[in-house]
Formats: C-alpha cells, sequence, structure tokens
C-alpha cells in the first residue's frame, strides 16, 4: 500500500514538471521568435542602407 502511494506521489510529481516544462518552452519559443522578427527588421535596415550607397 505504502509503496503504491509513493509511485502516486511520483507520477504526480514528474506530470507536475512536464507541464511546468512545456509552458517554459513555450515562452522561449515566443522569445525567440521575437528575437528573430527583430533581427529581421535589422537585416532589412541594413540592406536598404547598403542598396542606398550603392546608388549613390
Amino acid at each position: 500500500m505504502l509503496v503504491l502511494l509513493f509511485f502516486i506521489v511520483i507520477i504526480c510529481q514528474l506530470a507536475v514538471v512536464i507541464v511546468q516544462s512545456k509552458k517554459l518552452i513555450a515562452q522561449n519559443t515566443h522569445i525567440i521568435q521575437k528575437q528573430n522578427m527583430d533581427i529581421i527588421d535589422q537585416n532589412v535596415e541594413i540592406l536598404s542602407r547598403l542598396e542606398s550607397e550603392k546608388h549613390d
């Protein structure tokens, strides 16, 4: 009986860890997507500047 209870507690803890991990992965994915968009914006700006300098 005690062993069964022990396993139930371990399974519940694992479930909590999995849920927390999924939340962190979602947050990190959002942060990475935002950073990628910022980098793309910077690259577009640099390319525009280089194009305008090339025509000068």
